[in-house]
């Protein structure tokens, strides 16, 4: 019988659940069971080929759930924004199937409370506040959790996408960034190839217990490549690029969740005074990457490839 610990990943095929898969994989002390509410779908089956265990689940089904984690050492939750399903109850569903189970500790992905941040200022940023409820609920239910913060990522310039190209002059591309003015600090994530790795030594170090364990479950860690602005951004794409790189700042988001949102980070009430990349990783060994690596290793292919 293998010696290995079983994790469990939601949000397998996702970006953060797809970072943390790959950093399981390259370790040989644990088993990964990846759960999407599609298994048959080409990117569960592409996990399945690398030797991901992938089973169906769904976060608005408690039972799924329970069916998922069985036999699970450490599960890591991430919840879905913007669907019918509210986060909270998505958020509550994860620890209670946890507990359900004995899960011994859950890594739970979570965001700033918008409402607290803000002073009040903010109330209206539903994606944040429902996870940072969580956070409480786990408090509430003493389930053993790592709690982990993201900035924004930094692949949304692709995916989004915040950069493309300009049809107004061939060859240019134009970063198109709202609200946020171009000189404000921004705390980014590389989710890719740093936020999977935070989540295994957190997971290592929490299993050797004493001091490492209780730094990391005593208070949220904010996890965050580096901190950049709009305008250092764009120096950079030039840079690496040699192309030319247009910029423009609509000022209004589409709904106004995302409006408090932006209008939030231009204040620079998330994370303020914190120094990125984060000191706890980088003194357990984590590599943080820098956005001239994420220009160099996924902008520029995409560029030569005509995917922007």
């Amino acid at each position: 019988m293998s010696d290995k610990k079983l994790v469990v990943v939601l949000g397998a095929t996702g970006l953060q659940g797809g970072s943390v898969i790959s950093a399981l994989l390259s370790s040989p002390s644990y088993a990964v069971r990846g759960v999407t509410r599609d298994p048959s779908s080409s990117a569960a089956l592409s996990l399945s080929g690398k030797g991901v265990h992938m089973v169906a689940g769904d976060l608005s089904s408690p039972s799924s759930l329970l069916s998922a984690f069985q036999g699970a050492w450490a599960v890591f939750g991430v919840t879905l924004p913007f669907t019918a399903v509210p986060e909270l109850v998505q958020g509550k569903n994860i620890v209670d199937a946890c507990r359900a189970v004995s899960v011994q500790v859950l890594v739970w992905s979570s965001l700033s409370e918008a409402k607290k941040v803000s002073g009040g200022k903010y109330t209206k940023v539903k994606h944040w506040d429902e996870k940072a409820e969580v956070d409480e609920y786990i408090k509430s239910v003493q389930q053993e959790a790592i709690i982990l913060q993201t900035g924004g990522f930094v692949e949304n310039l692709h995916n989004m996408p915040l950069i493309r190209s300009c049809s107004q002059a061939p060859g240019a591309y134009i970063v198109i960034w709202p609200v946020v003015r171009p000189a404000t600090q921004l705390p980014l994530s590389y989710i890719g190839p740093d936020f999977g790795p935070c989540v295994i030594r957190a997971l290592e170090v929490w299993e050797a217990g004493g001091e490492g364990r209780e730094n990391l479950t005593r208070a949220p860690i904010p996890v965050c490549s580096f901190t950049m602005s709009v305008e250092q951004m764009i120096d950079v794409l030039r840079k690496v690029t040699g192309t030319e790189i247009r910029y423009t700042r609509p000022t209004q988001m589409p709904t106004e969740e995302l409006q408090e949102m932006m209008l939030l980070v231009d204040d620079g009430l998330n994370f303020p005074n914190v120094p990125f990349p984060t000191e706890l990783f980088v003194e357990l060994g984590v590599k943080f990457h820098t956005f001239e690596d994420y220009v160099k290793d996924e902008l520029v292919p995409k560029m030569e490839n005509g995917e922007l």
